[in-house]
């Protein structure tokens, strides 16, 4: 392999190298290049040569067959070929099997037995290490397995100054270090963007932050992944973010689950700490920690956006069994049969400053022993609570399925046990089949047709990809059309002819031909002159639950209204 290498670097025409199954080590080659059993040995990357692995081979009747399954092209780190099970008889392996310079391309390749336990930065990237250059890195059905690393990334370490990483159809599983056990990406420089797609996290071991995955001061887009089984193993403020953790930048993930993973202090899924963080699609099954045992999103700079996802049986030691946060938005949410002794569902924290919005989720069998399911701190400004159904969560004797020291604002709500605010109700929901977790609304629920449209959160996320994130959230937690009139029913919410349902799932109907936007009085599809006229022609204190014009809810048609409609003028 060595050598292949050493004859691409001579001629600039060589473009890929394509690596017959079986073990190769870089301290061997037959050049005379390296020193057998050189720990400071690695297969360096050459800019835009792809190393390619899973053919036959030679003494194959083709040897240009390939199967990455059948074929395994391993890189291994194992110099003297004694590694025992859990990272025994490590000390003798290199330390980094793979150095990744810029334009790195791997395809096909299975690394492992990396061992970074050299001084700084020496230290990181036990399978992968790229250090202070573009992280120009392209990785497709690679699998990065049983690394270790004395301080961050066993798996792999990139730290980059911009550049662009990507993984497709990757595996990183069983990798070990102090922190990031799996992959830990973060920039010195220019933001790196980072794109990772269809590839799992599972059985990743670090002692601190990050058992799965880090990122750092990226621009990061995660599809279609899993992490599971990731576990971070200390006790204190430095174990936070089991499956994944992500800092400072901006991440996007979507569609993707996060099954059993653990974290001592916070976040047994994903833990958010500077980041603004927008997932779409995902679940959180089975984590635990001690706040937050699905998420916790501190995001004391960042904002967080939760939309279309599920929190189920996930556990917390202390509080947010579903999820803790300081700000956020969650839409079309559903959290069930998570726990913890406060807020078994959901846990809102923060500081002045932060605002936390629910709307068109559903609460269902959310557990609590010493407080409510869904618990408000004092020192959240603003908790908002909309068109929900919270039902039959058990929470401490005595204690309403909402509360704590807050008082949040709830509305067009189903509330078991009742909840003040405008439009709320406590009546059965009329669930499809909950004990077997289907919270769809049966025919003649009461919660269909009773939510208010103007407190459905703008499509921010662009559920629906058409390019409109001024429009009100088109689709339900299914990817159904959330605004769609069901016939048979009577309309008890805000906004005809097509009123939005309570909870994560809207039931069918017929959907309206014009997306609802904000502030559109007269459901044409856009605000302008005539909304207007019907804004003053409502002007002062409402007269019914319905007022279509108290844009702002406070009951009443006034200059904050007024002001409200402008900015959506010829929207």
């Amino acid at each position: 392999m060595q050598d292949a290498l050493a004859h691409a670097t001579a001629d600039n025409s060589i473009n890929e190298i394509r690596v017959a199954q079986g073990s190769y080590k870089p301290d061997q080659d037959e050049g005379g290049n390296v020193t057998p059993g050189d720990v400071d040995a690695s297969f360096a990357t050459l800019v835009g040569v792809t190393l390619g692995g899973g053919y036959a081979g030679p003494g194959s009747p083709d040897p240009d067959v390939r199967d990455t399954d059948l074929y395994e092209t391993i890189l291994t780190g194992d110099l003297l070929g004694d590694d025992g099970p859990d990272f025994t008889n490590y000390s003798d392996n290199a330390r980094h099997v793979v150095t990744a310079a810029a334009g790195a391309i791997l395809d096909g390749i299975t690394i492992a037995g990396g061992n970074a336990a050299g001084a700084s930065p020496h230290d990181k990237g036990g399978g992968i290490w790229s250090f202070n250059v573009p992280a120009d890195i392209v990785m497709t059905n690679c699998t990065l397995r049983d690394n270790s690393a004395l301080d961050s990334g066993g798996g792999a370490s990139v730290r980059g100054t911009g550049g662009q990483v990507s993984l497709s159809g990757c595996r990183i599983e069983h990798n070990a270090a102090q922190f990031s056990a799996g992959i830990r990406i973060f920039s010195s420089g220019s933001v790196v963007t980072v794109t990772i797609d269809d590839s799992m996290f599972t059985g990743n071991l670090a002692v601190g932050d990050a058992g799965g995955l880090l990122l750092s001061a990226t621009a990061a887009t995660v599809t279609n992944c899993t992490f599971v089984d990731n576990v971070i193993g200390a006790t204190g403020v430095f174990a936070r973010g089991g499956g994944m953790f992500v800092d400072t930048g901006t991440v996007t993930v979507r569609d993707s689950d996060f099954i059993g993973n653990f974290s001592d202090t916070w976040g047994g899924g994903i833990y958010d700490r500077y980041c603004d963080l927008t997932m779409i699609g995902c679940s959180f099954v089975q984590n635990t920690s001690r706040r937050g045992g699905g998420l916790a999103a501190a995001n004391l700079y960042g904002a967080a956006y939760i939309a279309s996802c599920t929190f189920e049986e996930n556990t917390a030691l202390e509080f947010g069994g579903g999820a803790t946060m300081y700000g956020a938005t969650v839409v079309n949410c559903v959290f069930v049969g998570n726990d913890a002794p406060e807020g078994g569902g959901i846990h809102h924290s923060g500081t002045s400053g932060d605002h936390v919005l629910l709307a068109n989720s559903t609460f269902y069998a959310n557990s609590s022993s010493d407080g409510p399911s869904i618990w408000v701190n004092d020192n959240v400004p603003t908790v908002t609570i909309t068109n929900c159904i919270v039902w039959e969560n058990p929470a401490a004797a005595g204690v309403s399925s909402i509360g704590g020291p807050g008082l949040p604002t709830v509305l067009h709500s189903n509330i078991e046990g009742g909840f003040p605010g405008v439009g709320n109700i406590s009546v059965d929901p009329l669930f499809a089949d909950p004990a077997n977790g289907d919270l769809h609304l049966l025919a003649g629920s009461p919660a269909i047709d009773a939510g208010h449209n103007w407190v459905v959160t703008k499509d921010l996320a662009d559920l629906d990809e058409d390019g409109d994130t001024g429009e009100l959230t088109p689709l339900d937690r299914d990817g159904n059309a959330r605004f769609a009139d069901d016939a048979g029913t009577l309309d008890t919410g805000c906004f005809p002819p097509a009123v939005v349902d309570m909870g994560a799932y809207e039931s069918p109907g017929k959907p309206i031909s014009n997306p609802v936007v904000f502030a559109d009085l007269n459901g044409d599809g856009g605000v302008g002159i005539i909304d207007f006229l019907a804004l003053l022609a409502t002007w002062g204190p409402c007269p019914e639950t319905c007022c279509l014009a108290d844009l702002d809810l406070d009951g009443s048609v006034g200059i904050s209204d007024f002001l409200m409609l402008l900015s959506e003028w010829d929207s």
